[in-house]
């Protein structure tokens, strides 16, 4: 059953938006590495960030959030996000839709 890893947090302030955006482009290239990764999105809620990622297991969801921060890919990334604000959860998917042509 896949699911979405559901990754909440705040950047550290004064962080520049645009260059927390490029590494987290970084950390993309590097998601899309990782075993049972299919989608990634991030958005802004406020001055809240959710990183929304689906993959194919809860343990490799499980395995790469373990992996995330040792790797040195989001090292830039990690630093811009204001550890105390992280609240991270993989949800189980239980009914998808998709657009025609998707």
């Amino acid at each position: 059953m896949s699911v979405l890893e559901r990754v909440r947090f705040k950047t550290i302030p004064g962080t520049n938006q645009a260059a927390f955006l490029k590494a987290a482009e970084a950390t993309s290239t590097w998601a899309k590495q990782q075993p049972g990764f299919m989608y990634r999105t991030l958005v802004k809620d406020g001055d809240h960030w959710e990183d929304l990622v689906y993959w194919d297991n809860e343990a490799n969801a499980k395995a790469a959030g373990e992996a995330f921060m040792s790797a040195p890919e989001n090292a830039e990334l990690g630093a811009m996000i204001a550890p105390d604000t992280v609240v991270m959860s993989h949800l189980p998917q239980m009914h998808e839709a998709y657009a025609k042509g998707y």
